[in-house]
């Protein structure tokens, strides 16, 4: 089954942000141990943060994009918080792509 992450957070949940940031560094190192991958993992409004080089589990996300998972950061988003040029991994992309990829998967997961 072909399935993406649409990820519009830096952290997950709303209520703790110190508890959010730790649950999105636990969902990406436990998801290198995964059965199954995502074929995509799109970042778009603060998602785009996870790409700089402090976040914390910026090497989990290099081993899912070697792994063969495309990491997809919306360049609205990027130029919005003016980080283009600072993000250290995935590939930078536009919304016509990313409706493309949504359309195509069989299931999209939102965090």
């Amino acid at each position: 089954m072909s399935f993406s992450y649409y990820i519009v957070s830096d952290k997950i949940g709303e209520q703790d942000p110190e508890l959010g940031g730790l649950l999105i560094h636990n969902f990406f190192n436990k998801l290198i141990e995964a059965k199954e991958l995502p074929s995509h993992i799109i970042l778009l409004e603060r998602g785009v943060h996870l790409l700089l080089p402090e976040f914390s589990a910026l090497e989990a996300l290099k081993i899912l994009e070697e792994k063969g998972v495309e990491i997809l950061a919306c360049v609205t988003c990027l130029e919005f918080y003016d980080i283009k040029d600072q993000i250290v991994l995935g590939k930078i992309s536009n919304m016509p792509a990313i409706i493309e990829i949504i359309h195509q998967a069989e299931k999209v997961i939102r965090l």
